[in-house]
């Protein structure tokens, strides 16, 4: 089975898939707290949580909300143009036009090529305890 997710996957979501092959390999990423008894933990069994959840699904007021839902609408009078807020207030014009000048454009041509000149980056040695201490956070 993993192997045919992992064709379906990205490698990044194939890395996050575990595969467990006891109830204790469970436990070492899930709590006991919130697992159902089923897998050996605290909380109600599935049956039990199944039908819990149908019984609410089933209340009236629950039935009442969503068909409040079928019925909502967007009132579109109130949707704002197609052209962003700053295009709203003429900001890109203004900003096109600077961006064209010359004198503007030869600035920040230097100011890139000093950002990637690795000689005027900074030689401060930092201590070993702050090097790598930071990790990398993974976002979708």
């Amino acid at each position: 089975m993993h192997k045919v997710a992992s064709q379906a996957l990205t490698e990044k979501l194939v890395k996050r898939i575990v595969i467990h092959d006891s109830v204790e390999s469970l436990h070492k990423y899930i709590s006991k707290e919130i697992l159902p008894v089923d897998f050996q933990g605290d909380e109600k069994s599935i049956a039990e949580l199944s039908e819990a959840n149908f019984k609410e699904l089933c209340t009236e007021e629950h039935i009442q909300f969503l068909k409040t839902l079928d019925k909502a609408e967007t009132d579109e009078s109130l949707r704002l143009s197609d052209k962003s807020d700053a295009e709203f207030m003429g900001m890109p014009e203004m900003y096109l036009k600077e961006l064209q000048r010359d004198q503007t454009r030869d600035y920040l041509t230097e100011c890139c090529q000093q950002i990637s000149d690795e000689s005027r980056r900074p030689t401060t040695q930092y201590p070993d305890d702050l090097v790598g201490s930071f990790k990398k956070l993974d976002f979708d």
